[in-house]
């Protein structure tokens, strides 16, 4: 997500089993600034922010 709230990207929509999980963002087509990466589970919904600098 932007920083106004608009979707730029969905890396992955799905289910996945319980566990650990390591994705790869290509952030290369991206303009430099702040993003937010939004994740679901069951158990709620995390925010954590991304910083593309070229």
């Amino acid at each position: 997500m932007d920083a106004a709230g608009g979707t730029v990207r969905v890396v992955y929509d799905g289910r996945m089993d319980a566990g650990n999980r390591t994705m790869t963002i290509d952030a290369s087509s991206l303009p430099a600034g702040n993003y937010f990466i939004r994740i679901e589970t069951g158990d709620g919904i995390v925010a954590k922010t991304l910083v593309v600098a070229h």
